[in-house]
Parts: structure tokens; sequence; C-alpha cells
């Protein structure tokens, strides 16, 4: 085979691995997210609104992607045909630092999911509601700890860079909307708004420094 046929070859290979993760990540979503709304529709007693509603899918979004990874962890040989990853022995070398970042980042989607369905008029009551959201997040710390704890000097550094980048962005964004409801121009937001934005930035900061990285390119 000629280096211009394993181009080309090379070429299609990722461009159909880029089409089958976004087949099935938009199925995994439309479905996912289908369910739960679902499920607010049959236990909540009054609408969520949309406060309840953004929390929830961002939530969810963390959720999706801690199960997308827990399938590749644990069947690397599927796992790799739509993570972006090298091939399956990739995953079995980062079995344990995966496994541990996956358990850290499903709770935290979990725990802001059951914080969106807490409260007055929601699924579950105030009270439950702190308790769980609290051992999530405990769960999460600890989890994430191990992971690092296990990371190379590359992970090591997106990381570093995440929490940096992240922190610039929170400024930016909450001290902008802070100014924007102080001279009155948007409305005042609630403390559930605080919590999705922090999620939501976190999972960004993330994005924008693999990208920056060159480790989101099809693989």
């Amino acid at each position: 085979m000629t280096d211009t046929e394993t181009d080309t070859f090379e070429a299609k290979r990722r461009a159909r691995k880029t089409a089958r993760s976004l087949v099935i990540g938009g199925v995994a979503g439309f479905l996912a997210t289908f369910l739960v709304m679902q499920f607010v529709d049959a236990f909540a007693v009054d609408r969520l609104g949309f406060s309840r509603e953004a929390a929830l899918l961002v939530g969810l979004i963390y959720l999706l992607l801690s199960i997308a990874i827990a399938f590749g962890v644990f069947l690397p040989d599927a796992g790799e045909k739509f993570l972006n990853v090298e091939d399956g022995d990739e995953l079995r070398e980062q079995r344990a630092m995966l496994s541990a970042n996956d358990v850290g980042s499903g709770a935290l989607g979990a725990a802001l999911m059951l914080a969106a369905l807490s409260g007055e008029g929601a699924v579950f009551g105030a009270t439950p509601g702190l308790i769980g959201f609290l051992a999530l997040v405990i769960v999460s710390i600890g989890a994430n700890v191990v992971s690092f704890r296990r990371q190379d000097e590359l992970m090591r550094a997106v990381n570093n860079e995440s929490m940096a980048l992240s922190y610039t962005l929170i400024v930016i964004a909450g001290g902008g909307w802070a100014a924007l409801t102080h001279f009155g121009v948007v409305g005042q937001p609630q403390a559930l708004d605080w919590l999705t934005l922090f999620f939501a930035i976190m999972l960004i900061a993330t994005f924008i420094v693999a990208g920056l990285r060159g480790m989101l390119a099809t693989r």
C-alpha cells in the first residue's frame, strides 16, 4: 500500500469513526433526555422551570459521558470504535485511572441532577436531596483524588490547565451575570443557576484545553 493509499484509508477510517461517534452520541442523548423528562413529568408536582431543567440537562451530559467511558473501559474492543483512543490497548492501559475518573464524573453529574430534582414542587424533598447531594460530591472528590494519583504528566497538566481556565471563565461569566443583574438588565440568578454554571464551565474548560492540545482530533 502506497503512502497516498494509506493516507486515504486513514482519512476514511477517521471519518467513519467520527460519524459513528456523532450518531451514537446523538441517539443516546435523545433517548436519555426523553426518559428523564418522562420521569420528571410522572413524579414532579409542578413544572420544574428553566433553572431546574438546565441543571438536569448539564448533569445528564456528565452522566452520559461517564456511561460512554465506562462502556469503553469494560469493553475496550467495542469502546475503541467510538471513543477517541488509538486502540483498545490504550483503554486497557488506562483502565485504573479512567475508572476512578469515570466514577467521579458520574457522581458529579448525578449530584447536579439530584439537586435539580429536589426541593419544593420537585421529585425529592429538600432534606433527602441535600444528604444525597453531599454524599455524591464526597464520592466524586474521593474518586477524582484516586484518578489524579494515577494520571501521567500529560493528564495532570490538562487537569491543571482546565482548573485555571475554569476559574477565569467563572469570573467572566459569573461576574458578567452579576453585573448585568445589578444594572437591571437580566433577572437575579437562583442558587441552582450558579451550581449549573460552575458544573457547565468545568466541562467546557476541559474540552477547550483538550482541543487546544489537539486531543480532540479523531484518532
